[in-house]
């Protein structure tokens, strides 16, 4: 279980650090009693996507934080001590940070993000002053009459690190770019990235590039702690299609949207939508979904170890259907499976020989 808590932390961690420190290096301010705009409105402000996520930030802190910290006290203890560090050197709280909206254009083995956060105001000069005491750079760009902030500092410099190492560049490079969209709203990520954002709010291009993916996360499940919509490149479907009859059906797919959650008592279990080009396409997809999940019971089936076995439980769990163009994939995995499959199996050591008198 410990094992689970600690990959659970360290992704939403890095989700929430990587967003405060691109969003603002300065002083958090309380939230005005504006709401904010719609997640759609703030998807149609992103440049052309591959992925767009939405992560509930808000969630994660207020339910829950509080539900790990009961099962994994010392986890969130070393959270909390990251955060409140991250805090003290960059005035960021993550926190207070709402919702996180990201999009992603995967290029090859390098790619590059935008993110879009709910819940921010800052101040430029408590910026400038901040950075400069932490021996970081600071400067600013006049850009059509809006001001880009760019600053480059250690702790910035570490979570962009993070995030280049699962692929996905939220910056050119040490740099890291962010401007106010309005009071409460920031978007950060690479000069052109920020530019492009901001061209889009001030109404120079008026076509949604992410509509297809926007619509796609309306049929997700709206209270997911991560909900996201994602087109597979065209590159990786022709390379699937020639790595014969299974990964032929696995290239049929267009769109994977779907929501990840975490229950009440922290079981995790996600919601997918396979999109095809048709329905039987899709049909063919459900099949050989199906067909998997069976080869991998019957492989499991006769090996009597403890965690080949709770594999072979997990997969029970797996529910596959098809319906019109759309495959739906679910999972949802039981605490007390989640239990054995999350602590490792103790060892028994073999029995110390006792020794007589007359043995050698």
């Amino acid at each position: 279980m410990h094992r689970f808590f600690s990959w659970t932390l360290a992704i939403l961690l890095l989700t929430g650090l990587v967003g405060a420190s691109l969003s603002a290096v300065g002083k958090i301010t309380e939230p005005v009693a504006a709401s904010a705009p719609a997640v759609e409105d703030e998807i149609a402000l992103l440049p052309a996507s591959d992925l767009i996520a939405v992560i509930n930030v808000s969630r994660f802190f207020s339910e829950v934080v509080p539900k790990i910290k009961t099962d994994a006290p010392a986890d969130i203890a070393k959270m909390t001590k990251e955060l409140e560090d991250f805090t003290s050197q960059t005035g960021i709280d993550p926190s207070k940070i709402k919702t996180a909206i990201v999009g992603a254009k995967l290029q090859g083995d390098s790619g590059s993000a935008a993110i879009i956060l709910q819940g921010l105001s800052f101040d430029a000069k408590l910026i400038e002053t901040t950075v400069k005491s932490k021996d970081g750079e600071f400067k600013t760009t006049d850009y059509k009459g809006r001001q880009i902030i760019t600053v480059k500092m250690k702790a910035v410099s570490q979570a962009a690190a993070a995030a280049s190492n699962v692929g996905v560049s939220l910056s050119g490079g040490d740099d890291i770019n962010f401007a106010a969209l309005d009071g409460q709203t920031a978007v950060a990520g690479d000069l052109a990235t920020v530019k492009s954002v901001l061209d889009m709010q001030a109404g120079a291009s008026r076509s949604n590039t992410n509509a297809a993916l926007s619509a796609a996360l309306k049929d997700t499940k709206t209270t997911g702690l991560v909900r996201f919509a994602a087109n597979l490149p065209e590159s990786l479907r022709k390379d699937l299609d020639g790595q014969g009859d299974l990964f032929k059906q696995i290239a049929a797919v267009k769109m994977i949207s779907g929501s990840l959650d975490l229950a009440s008592d922290l079981s995790p279990s996600l919601d997918a939508l396979l999109r095809t080009g048709s329905a039987d396409e899709a049909s063919q997809l459900e099949t050989g979904l199906k067909s998997l999940i069976f080869l991998g019971k019957s492989f499991l089936g006769s090996n009597q170890d403890p965690q080949m076995q709770s594999i072979n439980q997990l997969l029970d769990q797996v529910k596959i259907s098809a319906r019109t163009t759309d495959v739906s994939f679910s999972l949802a995995v039981p605490r007390a499976l989640l239990d054995k499959l999350t602590t490792p199996e103790k060892k028994t050591e073999p029995a110390a020989s006792i020794k007589t008198p007359d043995s050698k």
